[in-house]
């Protein structure tokens, strides 16, 4: 009798698979590409369902259907991997969790953490699958987990040690079809959280739920002096107390994610000496705002990972002198209603190109507030032509603000792909 369905065949059931046929556990796998098994649902317990399947996929709706049929106490449960993984974990170890979930800056606070915390195994949307870290030597660690919107789905049981809430935004709309859908999502990563959530005071829709909460919490903000982490002349702060001076080589692109993880590591118990120590000594992230290059004193910027609007609106408003920005890539719904332009400094954007499928939609959002914009249909055409508009703008900076599947497998293929073109193109 089969007590799990893997329902997809992805990275993260892949490693599923392979811790139960380490331990004789008993699965059978339906994927639409590879693994079309006949299910029979009164051999199954539960189903762990893969990020990527659609909620309204047929198994999931013959589950439903069954559970609210059957007239029997036997009930299948749907889970995330993330909620399999608590429970596998939980069973096992005394060892802590940390999550971090939000809509921007996951990859970039979590590698801080890590940097900080270096005793600590990362994992999640960045890094290795969850069941990689069940072995006998990770469950002697505590783990960080990068979680994303989908991993918030079917969460019953989870509840980590420590949270961190960094933001939200319209994003994967398209998957969980209303924002409401997708704040759920968010909220419950972090509701059961049992001993501290660090959370961003300068966002209203997530610090209104943190505080609502009954929990430990620390806030951080880079506009209130009123929270527990501030920005003051360039300086962070924790309650009165110098953290860390920010210098040149930060240029304000990671000041949300450095609050962010000096939140989480003080919660976890690390000294203030520790953290600014290590600060000083990360190195960003590849495709996250990376200054890979420098070009007639132009500064080159690869943000690849921007995989939305308001990342890339965040990437602009830390824009401090004349800009080439290419953005542009896959379609996906985006509520044109919650774009605050105003709100940025867009004057130093002075040449915009775009590209993919989105352009025309894009090109409506910035078209009254920047004169000189260009359209081509690919990346590659884009920066083929990339030499006509360089030459009086102090940084180039490729922030998609879109995924990147019109024309490329993942953000890290796109942000190689604009680093070696543009080496090629400049002749670097």
């Amino acid at each position: 009798m089969y007590k799990y369905l893997l329902l997809g065949y992805g990275k993260s059931n892949k490693s599923i698979k392979k811790y139960f046929d380490l331990h004789n556990i008993k699965y059978i796998i339906y994927d639409d590409f590879t693994n079309k098994n006949q299910i029979n649902l009164e051999e199954i317990d539960y189903v762990i369902k893969s990020n990527g399947i659609s909620n309204d996929h047929h198994i999931l709706n013959n589950v439903k259907q069954y559970n609210e049929n059957n007239t029997s106490n036997k009930q299948i449960i749907i889970l995330s991997d993330l909620e399999l993984f608590y429970r596998f974990f939980k069973c096992q170890s005394n060892r802590k969790i940390i999550v971090v979930t939000g809509t921007n800056g996951k990859s970039t606070t979590v590698s801080l953490v890590k940097h900080i915390i270096s005793d600590i195994n990362l994992c999640g949307n960045i890094g290795d699958p969850l069941f990689n870290y069940l072995d006998e030597d990770s469950l002697n660690k505590d783990v960080i987990i990068e979680a994303s919107s989908f991993m918030g789905e079917y969460l019953k049981w989870f509840s980590p040690d420590i949270s961190c809430y960094l933001g939200i935004n319209n994003h994967h709309l398209d998957h969980h079809i209303t924002l409401e859908n997708y704040i759920k999502c968010k909220e419950n990563i972090i509701k059961q959280t049992k001993r501290c959530i660090c959370y961003n005071y300068d966002d209203y829709v997530v610090s209104k739920y943190v505080e609502s909460l009954n929990c430990n919490r620390i806030s951080y903000s880079t506009k209130s002096l009123f929270s527990d982490i501030y920005l003051l002349n360039n300086n962070i702060y924790y309650k009165e107390k110098l953290v860390l001076s920010l210098d040149n080589k930060y240029n304000n692109l990671y000041v949300e994610n450095i609050m962010a993880s000096i939140g989480i590591c003080l919660s976890y118990g690390v000294n203030i000496e520790t953290i600014r120590d290590k600060i000083n000594t990360f190195k960003t992230l590849e495709h996250r705002l990376e200054l890979f290059k420098r070009y007639n004193n132009i500064n080159i910027i690869n943000d690849s990972k921007s995989t939305n609007i308001m990342s890339l609106i965040k990437a602009i408003s830390l824009m401090k002198s004349k800009t080439l920005l290419i953005c542009g890539g896959k379609t996906e719904q985006i509520n044109i209603d919650t774009i605050n332009i105003e709100s940025i400094n867009i004057k130093n954007i002075k040449y915009i190109l775009i590209n993919g499928e989105n352009r025309y939609i894009l090109k409506s959002i910035f078209s009254k507030y920047v004169d000189n914009i260009i359209l081509y249909e690919t990346l590659d055409e884009l920066l083929n032509n990339i030499i006509h508009y360089i030459y009086d703008v102090d940084t180039i900076l490729f922030s998609p603000g879109s995924q990147s599947y019109d024309q490329f497998d993942s953000f890290e293929e796109r942000g190689r792909f604009f680093k070696n073109k543009i080496e090629k193109m400049l002749n670097m």
